[in-house]
This record gives structure tokens, sequence and C-alpha cells, in this order.
């Protein structure tokens, strides 16, 4: 799943919207959320889903916690204004540095401390983040795709060791582009909602 649009990719114009740090989802992004969840919910993907990965980017954050988790947590209402209907059906949510998105000078793909987004999405399991504060931006690096790469193949490899068989991913274009558009050299990596993963 890619992120809703948020504040970044909706403004006037490219360079402004990327100086906004860790945007926000736009109103229309929260709706777009809406959808999305009525979708799981009324098709019952909701329940074959047992984990959720997702970017540490808050747009991100914001979307997986829309979609996939309990809509009556506070931190949730809060952010968006916007109540969705219920479920009984909620997996586990895991953030993950690995799937974030290309890392570029834009602000827009610096994250916020974990510090901070512990307090925001209290239902997000953030355990395997250990650097508070975001090591991997720089204000004037942009990431190689030999390292694109490389986050690529440690996060197939990471869903690969992971007990779960139906996993979602929530995550950014640049990197859900590349990850789904490789071949490895023991063949693809199959992604569908309902297929087996294979290598």
């Amino acid at each position: 799943v890619r992120h809703a649009e948020a504040d970044h990719n909706a403004g006037p114009g490219f360079h402004a919207g990327h100086r906004i740090f860790d945007p926000s989802l736009k109103p229309n992004g929260w709706k777009q959320v809406e959808q999305l969840r009525k979708l799981v919910e009324v098709t019952g993907l909701i329940r074959d889903i047992e984990l959720v990965v997702v970017s540490p980017l808050r747009r991100a954050l914001q979307t997986a916690v829309g979609v996939f988790g309990v809509e009556t947590e506070p931190p949730f209402l809060s952010l968006n204004g916007v109540a969705s209907s219920s479920s009984c059906f909620n997996p586990p949510l895991i953030a993950l540095e690995l799937c974030r998105e290309l890392i570029t000078p834009y602000e827009s793909n610096k994250r916020s401390p974990i510090s901070t987004c512990k307090i925001q999405f209290p239902m997000v399991d953030f355990t395997q983040i250990k650097e508070d504060e975001d090591v991997l931006w720089h204000p004037n690096v942009r990431e190689l795709k030999d390292s694109l790469e490389g986050r690529r193949r440690a996060f197939l490899q990471w869903l690969l060791c992971r007990k779960e068989k139906n996993i979602a991913v929530v995550s950014h274009s640049a990197f859900l582009k590349n990850l789904i558009s490789k071949r490895d050299e023991t063949g693809p990596f199959v992604i569908s909602d309902k297929a087996p993963r294979s290598r």
C-alpha cells in the first residue's frame, strides 16, 4: 500500500512541498484512507492480514493506522478527525526503516524522532528502530541505487524470516516500485493479496 495523499504531494510546487518536514496526510488523503479501510473490511481482507509493516515516516504511519489500526484509539481520531467503521480484526503494526522512502535531501523524507512517533502512534511497535533521531537522512546526500537495492534485499529477507504468511506493507512509491519490479537470482518475489510468498 502506498501512503495516501500528503502535504508534500499536493502542494502548489514540487520543491516547495518537499521542504515540508515529515508531512502529514491532507484531508483528501484521509478520505483515501477511509475508503481503503472500508474496502479492506468489506472484502474480508482484514481477516487474512496477520501483520502490517510500515515505514516510520508520518504519512505512512497515518495510512497504516487509519487502514489497519483500531479506529477508536484517541491518537487516530485526533490525527485525522474522521471516524470510520470499527473492526474487531486488527493485525499488529511494526515500523521498519528498511521500507522507508528513497532517502533524498528533501525534508519530506526525513522522519520524526521515534520518541515523538511512539506518543503519536502508541499502537505501532517501534522496537526494530534503534536510533531516536533520523541518522539515515542528510541534507546534501541522495541515497544511491546500490543502497536502495540493499535495503530492498534486506527487507525481503526480513519478511521471509517472519512466521506470518499474509503481510501488508505500507510504504512509498519509489521503494514499492523498486520492491515489486526486481527479480532475485532465485526467482520473483510474488506479492498478492491472496497468493503465497515465494522467492
